[in-house]
Formats: C-alpha cells, sequence, structure tokens
C-alpha cells in the first residue's frame, strides 16, 4: 500500500458520487482500495440510525488511519456500506500521512443494501455543509440540504417535486413486475416533450426463459403513475 495522499481510487460505482460531491475539488486518498472490513454491532455509530449526521468524527478516523494506514470504509452489520476519505485543497502537494491541519474537507457515503445512498459533505472541522440523497445508479432523489459553518440550514432542494408518484411506488411496480431496482435494472426521471410531463423511465434486461434476451422499458406519467408506453428493445445492454 502507497502513501494515503496519494490520489483516491474508488471503486466504478462510486465514481458518479465522488463527481458530484467533490464539488471539483482534488480528492486524496489511498493508492488503491482496501478491502472493507464488517465491524461488530456495538462499533457502529449511531450515524446510520439517524436520518442526518451532523458531526464526522476526525478523532476516530485518524486512529483508524493510523491503525490501518489504507482504511477506506468498513461494512456495517445491517450491510451498508460506508465509504469514509478527505480532500486536500488542489494546490496542496502530496503528504506522506494523514495531517488533518492541511485537510479541507471530508467526505461520508452510506450504500444501503435497499438501493438508496447518502453523501455527506463535512468541513475541516467535521461540521456538516451538505447532504445528498441517491437511489439506484444515480437517480437523485429527497430533499438535499446545505448548511453554513455554524450547522444553520441555508438551503434546501426538494429533487422529488413535481413526482406525485413517488420513488417508492416506483420500486413496488418494478417488484409487481418481477425487478427489485436495488439489485438490477435502472431508474431514471425527465420531462417528457412527447407527452408534455414529468415522467419516470424504467428498464430493466429480460434475459430467463426467453430466447433472445431484451430490455423491457416503462414510460410512467410522474403524477399518476398512469403507463405511458411500454415497449422492448434489443439486444440488452449492460445496466
Amino acid at each position: 500500500m502507497g502513501p494515503v495522499t496519494k490520489k483516491f481510487t474508488l471503486t466504478g460505482r462510486l465514481l458518479f458520487f465522488v463527481l458530484i460531491c467533490s464539488l471539483c475539488m482534488r480528492c486524496k486518498g489511498q493508492d488503491r482500495p482496501a478491502e472493507k472490513k464488517v465491524l461488530p454491532a456495538y462499533a457502529v455509530k449511531d450515524s446510520l440510525k439517524s436520518s442526518v449526521m451532523k458531526k464526522f468524527n476526525i478523532d476516530e478516523y485518524e486512529e483508524k488511519l493510523k491503525k490501518d494506514p489504507g482504511y477506506e470504509g468498513y461494512t456495517a452489520p445491517d450491510g451498508t456500506e460506508v465509504t469514509e476519505y478527505y480532500r486536500l485543497p488542489p494546490e496542496a502537494p502530496d503528504l506522506e500521512s494523514f495531517d488533518r491541519r492541511k485537510v479541507l474537507a471530508y467526505t461520508r457515503i452510506e450504500e444501503h443494501p435497499d438501493g438508496y445512498r447518502t453523501a455527506y459533505q463535512f468541513n475541516k472541522e467535521g461540521n456538516l455543509t451538505a447532504v445528498s440523497y441517491y437511489y439506484s445508479t444515480s437517480l437523485e432523489t429527497g430533499k438535499w440540504q446545505q448548511f453554513d459553518d455554524a450547522g444553520k440550514l441555508t438551503g434546501e432542494t426538494d429533487r422529488d417535486k413535481g413526482y406525485a408518484f413517488t420513488l417508492s411506488q416506483v420500486i413496488g411496480f418494478g417488484k409487481r413486475n418481477g425487478v427489485d431496482f436495488a439489485k438490477t435494472g435502472r431508474v431514471q426521471r425527465e420531462y417528457d416533450r412527447t407527452y408534455n410531463a414529468n415522467v419516470w423511465i424504467l428498464r430493466w434486461v429480460v434475459d430467463e426463459a426467453v430466447k433472445e434476451p431484451y430490455q423491457q422499458i416503462f414510460i410512467l406519467d410522474g403524477e399518476t403513475g398512469r403507463v405511458l408506453k411500454d415497449y422492448k428493445e434489443g439486444p440488452p445492454q449492460r445496466l
């Protein structure tokens, strides 16, 4: 394992969130990902049980890096994958070891077994500055919040606005059609000029008990959930 201050290399499934959360700042971390450890139940902080984690424990994080320079996160008993790393200013030189005095910000990402993800941003003192939510591959959902350095809420954006037919109802629609979007398929949404409406776009690969695999696609009205279009597309692509 190389120095912990070389550019952090994330796994492919987290790359999107780093691009969103890094706010154009250079990531600093390990040469390569270390295998995440499964912590016992007593070692898991209450942050996994609450809706918003207000503080990043820098002391605890520093101790983890001292014990294991390749530390990048852990797996909680409930299956949640937690990733933690820090960022240095773009002009900062590479460091031989973690130095909190030179850290610009901290990031924590919680990837839950049900397909939901939460990305937290903290300032150099460990105070929460932003929280954002995702589902499946990259769907932005929930109320994104921004805070000042004193912890006061300064901004909030409801990513679900305009979609009375909710994400949970979309997930239920998928399950009724034999698809668990937490494990496969793709959920997207956008304004569709053909229907002049906000729509959900759902797709998944059908390759069992069929001669020629294909992608099943549904377009649902974002207000009512009514099926606007139902069609097949092939050959299937990796989702």
